[in-house]
């Protein structure tokens, strides 16, 4: 049985370790590249995939094999671990880009309701002349303002 100690490894448990992670960032990487149209290759893309991947498969390995499984089990799991960490992050990314961009589109919505409220003040004062009573003015306000308030909502709850 393997020692769960790291510090005790022998650099042969490293290289299986390591090896296993990077092969399956590795595994990633080509398959983005075979993906892409152009065919483009990004040196900087290999390396950030290849210490992320690193990172998260060596954990992985320490992590499994902290809980006593065999060396085979744990290396398996590093590779797909090391496949599956940027796939992850790129996951996470885009999430938290939804979220900021929802944000900042029912933002912007509740600026230009409150825009144009303004104006359609501005524009009864100047002419005397109001196109809505204030109590129609108060009742399309609220409406919007619910509609704007249930998009924010939805969009937080992830629908």
């Amino acid at each position: 049985m393997q020692e769960s100690d790291p510090s005790t490894w022998p650099a042969v448990t490293w290289i299986i370790a390591i090896s296993m992670a990077l092969s399956g960032g590795l595994i990633n990487w080509l398959g983005q590249t075979k993906n892409v149209q152009n065919g483009r290759f990004s040196v900087f893309e290999l390396f950030g995939e290849l210490f992320t991947s690193g990172f998260v498969g060596v954990g992985l390995f320490m992590f499994i094999d902290s809980m006593n499984q065999p060396m085979g089990f744990s290396a398996a799991a590093a590779g797909i671990g090391g496949h599956m960490a940027t796939r992850f992050l790129f996951l996470i990314e885009h999430r938290i880009e939804d979220k900021l961009i929802d944000k900042n589109d029912m933002e912007q919505l509740l600026y230009h309701l409150d825009e144009a409220d303004a104006k359609l003040s501005k524009f009864n004062m100047e002419n005397g002349d109001e196109i809505l009573n204030e109590d129609q003015h108060n009742h399309y306000k609220a409406i919007l303002n619910k509609l704007a308030i249930g998009q924010k909502n939805d969009s937080c709850s992830g629908g």
